[in-house]
């Protein structure tokens, strides 16, 4: 509740503000292109974005006013993008209905509106512009090439383990008897037992039902300490005992097989998906630039300042 209060103050203190500015300036903060973007829209984006990223707690001042700025670019974007959005003859789902509602509701409720009609023109734009995209063979490949590491399929591990199970907050006695057992265990399969039929037996891992078999993990799958232990072993040798956090464990390394690096082939598809991606984003960033650099923008000074942006 009291976060709540602190949002409701920061979107009153700039209210405030707002009502000192001094007449007969215009209560117009930016015109993009011609269209006004009016103090009322930016006060409810300001009110409506602090609420969800400031919701811990007080915001420190300079914060704030830079924040309050990024929140006045993003808007002129919004803008700018929107109405290019339109200009290609893009439409927003639910526009005529929305519109159709919009005399009779409140002006924060117009303003919602107008918000999920740019957003919604915007997605629609960016779908057209990564859809627009249309990549060679040689492209793909060229990525592929340039990019070798995206395209490995990490070392494996075929590992078997035995775990005595010990609860945590047991006596270091009950431990040491777990690590005794567990090296037991050990020599015994090194002297003939069999490791499948003790796991069956002695474990308290799932694993157990399957003669301790884990099958083949992704190296890091098994966490830091457990993958720096199979890094040190050869394969079908069995590690000492091992306290971990849930008892006392051996590892047995079945086999590996190396890292391998993916022919183009077998990851064709997921490569173009990457670089469609990343290509798209660059179409992206240069269409915002050049909307940018052709755009009239106009923003009042006067009013930012009195507002503290």
């Amino acid at each position: 509740m009291m976060k709540y209060f602190q949002v409701v103050l920061l979107g009153v203190m700039l209210l405030a503000r707002i009502a000192a500015a001094e007449q007969p300036v215009s209560q117009t903060v930016v015109t993009v292109d011609g269209e006004a973007v009016s103090v009322d829209e930016y006060v409810y984006v300001v009110r409506k974005a602090i609420r969800e990223r400031f919701y811990h707690g007080a915001v420190p001042e300079a914060e704030l006013k830079t924040y309050r700025r990024e929140l006045l670019d993003d808007l002129i974007d919004s803008y700018l993008l929107s109405a290019e959005a339109r200009r290609r003859g893009l439409q927003a789902v639910g526009v005529e209905s929305e519109l159709a509602v919009q005399d009779t509701e409140s002006l924060t409720s117009q303003l919602a509106v107008a918000e999920r009609q740019r957003k919604d023109l915007i997605a629609r734009l960016k779908q057209q512009v990564m859809a627009d995209l249309v990549l060679s063979k040689a492209q793909v490949r060229g990525y592929y090439e340039s990019n070798l590491d995206k395209f490995v399929r990490p070392e494996q591990n075929d590992v078997s383990v035995i775990v005595l199970g010990v609860d945590p907050s047991s006596s270091s006695a009950v431990w040491e008897d777990a690590r005794l057992k567990a090296a037991a265990l050990k020599a015994e399969v090194e002297g003939g037992g069999s490791f499948e039929e003790l796991a069956e037996i002695h474990s308290s891992d799932i694993s157990a039902a399957a003669g301790g078999a884990m099958g083949l993990l992704h190296r890091g799958l098994l966490g830091g300490e457990a993958e720096a232990v199979l890094k040190e072993l050869a394969v079908g040798e069995i590690s000492d005992p091992q306290m971990m956090l849930d008892g006392a464990v051996l590892f047995r390394l079945n086999s590996r097989i190396m890292a391998q690096q993916l022919p183009l082939d077998q990851v064709e598809v997921r490569a173009r998906g990457l670089l469609q991606r990343e290509q798209g984003e660059l179409a992206w960033e240069a269409l915002l630039f050049r909307l940018r650099g052709q755009a009239n923008i106009f923003l009042n000074e006067p009013l930012l300042q009195k507002i503290g942006v």
